[in-house]
């Protein structure tokens, strides 16, 4: 069995590519917030896209 502290730091550091996100990438909160990639997998089917629940303006 794997333990979730070698999980979170070796097979999910895939999906850390925080600059590839549509929205969070651009944010000034980024180190910080991130939004939630499930929902936006679930929402519009892209890991990557922006977070629908996200409340912050991106200038």
């Amino acid at each position: 069995m794997d333990r979730l502290a070698d999980i979170w730091v070796c097979e999910m550091e895939q999906y850390r590519e925080y600059d590839k996100f549509a929205k969070c990438g651009k944010c000034e909160l980024k180190a910080w917030c991130r939004g939630c990639p499930a929902v936006a997998k679930g929402t519009n089917g892209d890991f990557y896209a922006a977070d629908p629940q996200c409340w912050k303006e991106v200038e």
